[in-house]
């Protein structure tokens, strides 16, 4: 291997006599030139701020990645990020290290940096709840986000309002980037109207992975009306989708706070009577894309947390 290039597998070719060839990878590179690649401009910027403490630590330029010292300080970099961040659980120290390891792969690179990642699961973190005042669902639903849907004017801040109200808290970005329209399903999230399924792509979701999970016909139905001729469940009044941030705010949503329905929510699905601990855990993994140890660790009041923490323990 090159101290400057990864050499990548050969690719595999259908004629056994072709000639293969193999995959050259610079393993010093800027991040800067890769922002069109990015899934999304806060994604970029958030990579570049950790780059930036990452190479600070190590000695190297602002905005580049020397993958060789990345490898053979491997071991650094995760005691900086665990002594610096708040990492609560597996979930968030992989996280981070797939931030740096993104633009890697950008680039084509998929050697040990990336692959150790498997490995970050077997370090003793101990799950810390977060310390925080969460207010119940009920209160949440009945109160909260169906007196915002009354005084909501927006079609968008309606339709968002009601996945909520119907228990289907995502992340903002992941509804805005989500279309009814299915010849533009392989470039935004899908919500299929007649099979009730609600599909998330990679690249529109903040734990990079593909997801999908069953909506009731009453959500489907209750936002028919509002959707624009675009397909696009969050639009602006010309029925075009935001390419930028958008808040609540801009949808005409005032008095809530997504963080606190995802937080009441959560803390309702842990602590329901109804449905096993199975379906509890695809709940928080499929609609609100988190895994068990992150949602008991950010996203339930302690009591709860602490309870479901001694029976891990047990």
């Amino acid at each position: 291997m090159s101290q400057g290039y990864w050499w990548g597998p050969a690719s595999k070719l259908p004629d056994k006599n072709a000639r293969k060839t193999v995959k050259i990878v610079p393993k010093r590179f800027d991040v800067r030139s890769l922002e069109d690649k990015f899934s999304s401009v806060n994604y970029y910027r958030g990579c570049i701020t950790l780059i930036k403490k990452i190479n600070n630590m190590l000695g190297l330029p602002d905005t580049f990645i020397d993958i060789n010292v990345y490898e053979s300080e491997y071991d650094k970099i995760v005691k900086y990020i665990l002594d610096n961040y708040t990492i609560r659980d597996h979930m968030g120290l992989t996280a981070k290290m797939a931030t740096l390891a993104y633009p890697m792969k950008l680039v084509g690179y998929n050697g040990t940096f990336v692959q150790k990642r498997k490995q970050l699961l077997q370090l003793p973190i101990k799950m810390q709840p977060a310390d925080k005042v969460i207010i119940p669902w009920d209160e949440m639903k009945d109160n909260v986000l169906v007196n915002a849907l009354e005084r909501c004017h927006n079609p968008a801040g309606r339709i968002v309002l009601l996945a909520y109200i119907h228990g289907y808290p995502l992340r903002l970005h992941e509804i805005v980037k989500t279309t009814v329209a299915p010849e533009k399903r392989s470039q935004y999230n899908f919500l299929d109207l007649q099979k009730h399924k609600w599909y998330v792509l990679p690249e529109h979701s903040k734990i990079r992975v593909s997801r999908e999970f069953d909506v009731s016909k009453e959500f489907c139905d209750a936002i028919r009306q509002y959707i624009p001729k675009s397909g696009f469940l969050v639009a602006r009044k010309n029925g075009s989708p935001y390419n930028g941030n958008v808040t609540l705010k801009n949808i005409d949503v005032h008095g809530v706070s997504v963080t606190h329905v995802r937080n009441s929510y959560e803390t309702y699905n842990y602590g329901r009577k109804d449905i096993t601990d199975d379906q509890k855990q695809l709940i928080s993994t499929k609609v609100l894309a988190h895994s068990a140890a992150t949602a008991i660790a950010h996203y339930t009041r302690n009591d709860l947390a602490n309870e479901m923490q001694d029976k891990n323990d047990e």
